[in-house]
């Protein structure tokens, strides 16, 4: 069985190199995410900025940006804070130098209202 790293690794060197091919792959997802009536309705999307070969999700916060919130590493404890963010300039290099939100704890997010929505990036 191939480990996760194996897995990522092989993702990586078989993603699509033409930057055209993946942003009309994005925003094929993209599109069905944003016209979904679970996007739509989610009282809060959590969503993440994505490195070069995760799907793009920066359009699902210009559509709905009062409701996605962005995930802050704790890497200390292994946990996630998720914060709103009012301009896309609010995100910062964090952990593993990935863009996350400065602390704001105006936006921090205290609990999850059901019906929310949580996108990861994975294989």
């Amino acid at each position: 069985m191939k480990s996760k790293q194996e897995f990522r690794d092989e993702w990586k060197a078989n993603y699509p190199k033409d930057e055209g091919d993946r942003k009309r792959r994005h925003r094929l997802i993209q599109e069905l995410l944003i016209n979904s009536e679970i996007f739509l309705e989610a009282p809060s999307v959590g969503i993440y900025v994505a490195l070069l070969w995760e799907i793009e999700l920066k359009p699902l916060w210009l559509n709905r940006p009062q409701a996605c919130v962005f995930p802050r590493a704790l890497p200390v404890t292994r946990q996630l804070e998720f914060y709103r963010i009012g301009e896309w300039n609010d995100l910062k290099p964090g952990y593993g130098n990935i863009l996350e939100p400065n602390v704001s704890a105006g936006f921090k997010i205290s609990k999850w209202e059901q019906g929310s929505l949580i996108l990861i990036p994975g294989i």
